[in-house]
C-alpha cells in the first residue's frame, strides 16, 4: 500500500483536495467537540511533555479519512498513538472555498503541556 503521504500528495496533485493556503477558511476540530489528546499517564505522572505533528485529510463533510492520517513526529511513541486515536475519535468542520466545503490536507502540531502547579513541582 501507498504511504499516507503518498496518498495526500496524489489527491492534491489531482485537485481533490486543497492545501490551507488554497481555502478561505481551513478545516478544524468541531469547537462543540473539541480534540483532546489523553495525556498516557505514566508520561504525565513522570512530567514529560511533548508533542505531535500529524498530517490528514479532512473532507469535505467533516470526516478524517484514515488512510491519509500520518503522524509525521511524535516526541514519544505513546503522544503519537493517543493522538492518533483522538484524531480518529474527532469531529471536525470542513474547509470552505467561495463558500463552498471542500476536502482540505491538514497538518495539525499538537503539544502534551504539565499544568504549571505540577511543573514547578518537579
Amino acid at each position: 500500500g501507498q504511504s499516507a503521504a503518498a496518498i495526500i500528495a496524489g489527491m492534491i496533485e489531482r485537485g481533490d483536495v486543497r492545501t490551507e493556503d488554497q481555502v478561505d477558511t481551513p478545516a478544524r476540530p468541531d469547537p462543540n467537540a473539541p480534540l483532546a489528546p489523553h495525556y498516557p499517564d505514566s508520561l504525565f505522572s513522570a512530567g514529560v511533555t511533548g508533542s505531535v505533528i500529524a498530517e490528514f485529510v479532512i473532507e469535505a463533510d467533516g470526516r478524517l479519512l484514515p488512510e491519509t492520517l500520518e503522524i509525521v513526529a511524535a516526541t514519544h511513541p505513546m503522544f503519537a498513538e493517543s493522538t492518533r486515536r483522538a484524531l480518529l475519535a474527532t469531529r471536525f468542520l470542513p474547509a470552505t472555498l467561495r463558500g463552498q466545503r471542500v476536502a482540505q490536507a491538514v497538518q495539525l502540531p499538537i503539544r502534551f503541556t504539565l499544568p504549571r502547579e505540577q511543573a514547578e513541582a518537579k
